[in-house]
């Protein structure tokens, strides 16, 4: 995600490519809405990352309007449920599944991905993909 936008890197934890998609529609989306509002710049992405197998957007948006608040929680919570329906590595909506698994020295997380990543992961031991192993 190179986007200088409202989604712009300094806000990224590592989250799998399979997820910039949605990203991507929720900045055209965010976009559109704060079109509306009088106050644009109140809004901000804060951090956006995976936590237990599902897509995280924290955000602030002091000042704004509360029909642009509540459109921007209705697309930003759309999207959050979409990711544990889209594989993280790849993009794939066929067959997704959460699983836990290890990821390093003795830490766990869940894994949101589809029976080919799942598989390739059960294979090999590994997976990377957003800058990260698993």
């Amino acid at each position: 995600m190179g986007s200088k936008g409202l989604l712009s890197e300094h806000s990224f934890k590592p989250v799998g490519e399979g997820w910039y998609p949605i990203l991507e529609a929720l900045e055209a989306t965010l976009a559109g809405i704060l079109k509306s509002s009088a106050h644009p710049d109140e809004f901000q992405i804060d951090c956006i990352k995976e936590k237990f197998g599902r897509l995280h957007v924290y955000w602030s948006g002091w000042g704004l309007e509360e029909e642009v608040l509540y459109r921007i929680t209705g697309a930003i919570d759309l999207v959050q449920q979409l990711s544990v329906r889209i594989c993280e590595a790849c993009g794939s909506a066929e067959g997704t599944e959460n699983r836990k698994a290890t990821a390093g020295v003795g830490a766990v997380r869940t894994l949101t991905l589809c029976a080919k990543c799942h598989k390739i992961r059960d294979e090999t031991g590994t997976l990377t993909f957003g800058g990260h192993t698993v």
